[in-house]
């Protein structure tokens, strides 16, 4: 998630985009694996803001995916173990909330696999940040739109391409675990 206190438009669409697919999918199929979909994918939206929020707020300092050295807390790419213990957290909670809510029956395997999935996206998210996006941001189009106050960042980018692995893992841990 961004650092910043305000979100703008890219920022919300980047974490709603796929789960708004998925609901659609749902609404036009009525195949029920879109809203199992739509729960990993908020899961994993959830689990990387909850560590984005948790961690700098219990640590100064956070491990870097990139350099495998401590750095500041609240660092793109940066993990704490309290943003990693949030992470796991909210997204186990989606998981249970959503699988209340959303279907009349919901095997323990199911949670377990929708909640894994969304933690995953989020720890993707976390190595994508660390990897990704500072080449996102030395590029001339990034440096061009951050010049704009309503402009797609390299973090909306991290955030979307983060987020679209919780269905491929929802999909792999329902093949292993239920």
């Amino acid at each position: 998630a961004t650092h910043e206190n305000r979100r703008n438009t890219w920022q919300v669409l980047a974490n709603i985009l796929w789960a708004l697919l998925a609901s659609v999918a749902y609404l036009v199929t009525q195949e029920e694996v879109f809203l199992y979909l739509y729960v990993a994918l908020v899961a994993a939206v959830t689990a990387d803001t909850w560590a984005s929020v948790t961690g700098p707020l219990f640590h100064r300092r956070s491990f870097s995916l990139a350099d495998m050295a401590m750095r500041a807390s609240g660092v793109s790419g940066g993990i704490t173990f309290a943003g990693t213990l949030a992470s796991l957290t909210g997204s186990f909670l989606v998981a249970y909330l959503g699988g209340m809510l959303l279907f009349d029956t919901l095997s323990a395997g199911m949670i377990v696999a929708i909640a894994l999935s969304g933690f995953l996206a989020g720890f993707v998210d976390s190595f994508l940040g660390a990897f990704a996006e500072k080449p996102m941001t030395a590029s001339r189009w990034f440096r061009k739109q951050a010049i704009k106050k309503e402009a797609l960042s390299p973090n909306d980018v991290v955030n979307l391409m983060g987020s679209l692995t919780a269905p491929v893992f929802f999909i792999l841990l329902r093949m292993l675990i239920t």
